[in-house]
């Protein structure tokens, strides 16, 4: 089921941007490389809330997608421009087309009822002017068969 929402968040973060690669740690993002700084992406999931009826599970899972891009002279360009890939990232997952289009050709005991991603928010770590990193805050809403 995690890989399930893994793919779809994937999927959708490089449709908007075929560069962004992702950082497989399960935990930690300090230990981003450099040489992959510049367009990576990272997944984290809290622990799902369950609820069961008739042969179904509904989950819900609140998921934080971090987006990472580094500037090298013109600062405010790649702000800019991470912003508007953090955005559009989170209109693509949010995107109920996208949604039922990915539950279609995919796994039929798991399907995604909906996407709120509830912020979009940039920072700046450790002072370093040439990095921004955007994260979103998402909740998934999955229906899983138990039959």
């Amino acid at each position: 089921m995690i890989s399930f929402v893994r793919d779809y968040i994937s999927t959708q973060i490089v449709s908007v941007d075929p560069r962004l690669e992702q950082w497989t740690d399960a935990f930690n993002i300090e230990n981003i490389p450099s040489t992959i700084y510049d367009n990576a992406y990272h997944i984290f999931y809290s622990v799902p809330t369950m609820d069961k009826e008739q042969g179904l599970v509904d989950l819900s899972i609140s998921s934080t997608i971090t987006l990472f891009f580094k500037a090298n002279r013109d600062v405010q360009t790649i702000f800019d421009t991470a912003m508007d890939t953090g955005n559009s990232v989170a209109i693509a997952l949010m995107n109920v087309h996208n949604i039922q289009e990915y539950n279609t050709v995919n796994d039929l005991q798991n399907y995604i009822i909906s996407v709120d991603v509830n912020s979009v928010l940039p920072t700046n770590p450790d002072s370093n002017d040439n990095r921004v990193i955007i994260t979103l805050d998402a909740d998934i809403n999955i229906k899983q068969s138990i039959c």
